[in-house]
């Protein structure tokens, strides 16, 4: 979900995965995915209203996306979970906020000034100034990400920190 240019995508096929589709509101980074593997079903489409039967897939899983859903979390949660089958997986990483004091000051401090530099010296007037700082600073704990997972129905849910919390996988799946 929120597949972008497909590098999620084409790693789970190289991987092994099987039968993987990519889907994403931009067409633009469709195209893009397109010519990586053009044996992955590429889509546009929205988490909050898939275009799938329910229960057709095993995993579903993103990277760097709940957080740009904030205002169809809900739905896209629940969607999530329609057309996962019984017994599938739900895996997202997400940019989230260390609950170490000393390392959350060194990281608002990157996201203010060490992202912003790169960014602009990247990017240069595309770059989209405060965004990701923004988005990373008022989105909900990995916590209460966990809980709006239960409350979709998934159970065993979790959230796993990497990079000292700079990173959460946050997890859950369909009951049987």
């Amino acid at each position: 979900m929120g597949c972008g240019t497909g590098d999620l995508a084409v790693a789970a096929h190289q991987k092994g995965a099987f039968q993987v589709v990519g889907i994403d509101p931009a067409s633009a980074m469709l195209a893009q995915a397109r010519l990586k593997d053009a044996s992955i079903q590429w889509i546009e489409g929205s988490a909050e209203n898939l275009p799938f039967s329910n229960g057709v897939f095993t995993v579903v899983m993103s990277a760097f996306v709940l957080r740009n859903l904030r205002g169809i979390l809900d739905a896209s949660l629940r969607e999530f979970h329609r057309v996962l089958r019984p017994g599938g997986r739900f895996l997202a990483l997400d940019l989230t906020r260390p609950k170490n004091p000393l390392i959350g000051a060194i990281h608002r401090f990157y996201l203010r000034w060490g992202v912003q530099w790169m960014g602009r010296l990247i990017c240069g007037s595309r770059w989209p100034e405060n965004y990701l700082k923004d988005t990373i600073q008022t989105f909900m704990s990995p916590a209460e990400i966990v809980g709006k997972l239960s409350q979709a129905g998934f159970q065993n849910t979790k959230a796993t920190p990497l990079f000292f919390g700079v990173v959460h996988l946050i997890e859950g799946s369909k009951p049987w």
